[in-house]
């Protein structure tokens, strides 16, 4: 046996590993994608860059290698001598090494060099088509994001859930991971996008999550903590950063199965309910009233009434001014308001919490409105009342309105001014003017005056009732007397309102004419 044979076979060998060790790194990167092995908090950027980065290194390496020519081999075309040689361009240089008849003769045969390029542009395509596909998740892994749902529409609302700041001595609990999975699977991904913080960036102060709402542009934060306190915190910092303090518990009263699984329950409700409030303030009625309906059915499917009673009556109170007839929207009046639903969102909200003061006064309201006015007598009393309620005196004043006499009305009214001067006269004005009673509606507007002297409103009605009543200098005076206090809004409205009074008392048209000029338009 020759002694060079085994420094053949070392020397093959040696050639092959060389050759085939270049693979091994593209494994190891496929292996870590496909199961995810990235190392943490960059899983995504490292599971999508390094592909990438690979695949420009093979490039780099291997075509090169396989588009090499033999050594001292010339090309097959002829020169024509005398002729001007013509140059190549470049890209037949880059096909070249992969036609049948090439000028060329190389190194490597035609199936080696088509495979190796074929799998060299592929790895890297796939590459650069995964890097453009999750662009947006390692955007998200920058910003401290992950678990991102949901779309990147510009109208979608957008809502991040911070990792809760833990003590070490307590036992974790895994309420922003339930949380997560909770909306997820409640919310509509074409409208809302959902996003968990990084694990490893708890937030410990409201100043953090703040900065970290403005980081990813969220329009709404959850965060907390849980150190001798439970506490968590639902921010939106496009509205005047309210902060509204959701949950705070002895942190020793949060550690059971119960707990987590009620509290993801609580939180998703509360979630939904501020979502919905954040579309209805933006003018999506529709939109605000389907998730205000579908947060309370599940809160109610999961009995939430008996263990969050204060929580669901704010949410039923919600329900009800958004299909209220009489709530007014930037866009104007309630587009698609239904005073069935509203009566029966407030009537569940006040019996659910009876200190729902603002849900028991409206529901006076619209039983009134629907001609019900014994229920309307019915909430005004109960008002009336309840020595807590902040609304009696304007319980009195409505519940006045429905009183079968004067005598019962005045009394009514008199009381309202014990508790509310300024409002107490200026109704019991307005109330003795649709009794005949001029003069005494007169002394009343000049109380209510008194009592508040910037108030525009009770000026304007004041000179809307001296113009029926044909003393148009005294109007004039009011007026006058009015300007000071008008903004450009509220003087659209004081001319509009004159004009009508105008149209419909052709009396009055001159002097309203004349104020409209003069006074108002100066």
């Amino acid at each position: 046996m020759n002694n060079s044979e085994p420094h053949s076979f070392q020397k093959s060998l040696l050639e092959i590993l060389k050759e085939t060790s270049i693979y091994v790194p593209i494994v190891i990167v496929f292996i870590t994608w496909v199961f995810g092995l990235a190392p943490e908090p960059y899983t995504v950027i490292t599971a999508t860059l390094a592909p990438l980065i690979l695949a420009l290194l093979l490039a780099g390496t291997l075509l090169p290698k396989i588009s090499r020519r033999k050594d001292g081999a010339a090309p097959t075309n002829l020169v024509v001598v005398g002729e001007p040689r013509k140059s190549t361009p470049f890209w037949s240089l880059l096909v070249d090494p992969l036609r049948r008849h090439s000028a060329h003769s190389y190194a490597y045969s035609l199936f080696r060099r088509r495979l190796g390029i074929l799998l060299i542009v592929g790895f890297l395509a796939f590459s650069i088509v995964n890097a453009i596909c999750n662009f947006r998740n390692m955007q998200d892994e920058l910003l401290g994001l992950q678990d991102c749902f949901g779309s990147r529409k510009e109208d979608s609302l957008f809502v991040v859930i911070a990792e809760f700041s833990q003590s070490d001595t307590l036992p974790k609990i895994e309420i922003v991971e339930n949380l997560h999975d909770h909306l997820i699977s409640n919310l509509d991904e074409e409208k809302f996008r959902v996003c968990r913080s990084s694990v490893n960036n708890p937030i410990k102060l409201r100043v953090d999550a703040l900065e970290l709402a403005d980081k990813t542009k969220a329009d709404m934060i959850i965060w907390g903590s849980r150190n001798i306190a439970y506490k968590v915190h639902i921010e939106l910092p496009d509205w005047d950063r309210i902060n509204r303090e959701v949950s705070y518990l002895p942190a020793d009263e949060t550690g059971d199965f119960n707990f987590i699984k009620l509290e993801t329950k609580h939180l998703g409700y509360l979630t939904e309910f501020t979502l919905s409030e954040v579309l209805f303030e933006a003018g999506e009625v529709e939109e605000a009233q389907q998730r205000i309906e579908e947060a309370i059915a599940r809160a109610e499917s999961e009995n939430l009434g008996e263990t969050i009673p204060k929580d669901l009556s704010e949410g039923y109170f919600l329900k009800g001014l958004m299909f209220d007839p009489g709530t007014e929207l930037e866009i104007g009046q309630n587009p698609n308001s239904d005073l069935q639903k509203a009566i029966h969102a407030y009537s569940r909200s006040v019996d659910l919490n009876g200190q729902q003061y603002a849900a028991r006064l409206n529901l006076g309201v619209l039983h009134s409105n629907n001609g019900e006015n014994d229920k309307a007598m019915d909430d005004y009393t109960q008002l009336i009342l309840d020595e807590d309620s902040p609304f009696i005196a304007i319980a009195y004043i409505n519940r006045s309105a429905l009183q079968p006499t004067r005598e019962a009305a005045e009394s009514d009214l008199a009381a309202a001014i014990e508790l509310s001067p300024a409002e107490g006269y200026f109704f019991r004005a307005i109330a003795r003017r649709e009794w005949g009673d001029v003069e005494g509606a007169f002394a009343d507007f000049a109380s209510a005056i008194a009592e508040d002297p910037e108030n525009t409103v009770t000026y304007h009605v004041l000179g809307m009732f001296q113009l029926e009543e044909g003393m148009y200098a005294d109007a004039r005076h009011t007026y006058e007397t009015l300007m000071p206090h008008l903004d450009d809004e509220f003087r659209e409205t004081v001319i509009d309102e004159l004009n009508e009074l105008g149209e419909s008392q052709p009396e009055t048209k001159a002097a309203v004419s004349e104020i409209i000029k003069e006074v108002l338009r100066k």
